[in-house]
């Protein structure tokens, strides 16, 4: 029985998803879609998570992330995720600014971006690198941390600057 209910949760979605594939390729994603393309879906139902492997890129809100693995993870009672989670050569690019590092953790409700390992923004001449990096927002705060070496800034004192400009 559990394996023919599991059977049919996977139909009705593999069954949504084409009917809707005409209408989604035509949407712009907001800030209540996260558009995802890769090699390789497995979803873990049981898990309330959902894992993409191989060139895969995430588009939400003007964000665009790219990374060779992505996991979602979902409410058990809602279906609606709430988290997401890239690794492996992760890059993410948005209004003016690049950022790329090793592992990046973004918690939906909270708007609060976590990214550790070898951490680059770029913004035109400007950087500022790290080893984490946390973009929190819902409270407008940016913390840069070190690690085991030195958080580094390179900035424009001029008019026209603004790495850490984040909105």
């Amino acid at each position: 029985m559990r394996k023919l209910i599991t059977l049919f949760l996977a139909i009705n979605l593999l069954l949504v998803n084409f009917l809707w594939a005409a209408e989604f390729k035509e949407q712009t994603p907001g800030d209540d879609v996260l558009e995802i393309t890769a090699d390789r879906l497995d979803v873990f139902a049981q898990k309330g998570e959902a894992v993409f492997m191989g060139n895969v890129e995430a588009v939400r809100s003007g964000m665009t992330m790219n990374s060779r693995v992505l996991r979602l993870f979902f409410s058990d009672e809602t279906k609606q995720v709430y988290r997401f989670e890239a690794e492996d050569n992760v890059h993410i690019t948005w209004e003016d600014k690049e950022a790329s590092c090793d592992k990046a953790d973004y918690l939906l409700e909270k708007e609060l971006m976590t990214l550790t390992g070898n951490v680059l923004i770029t913004r035109g001449k400007e950087k500022i690198a790290g080893d984490r990096v946390v973009v929190d927002n819902a409270k407008d705060r940016q913390t840069v941390e070190g690690g085991d070496g030195r958080v580094k800034l390179r900035v424009n004192t001029g008019n026209d600057s603004g790495i850490l400009k984040w909105e």
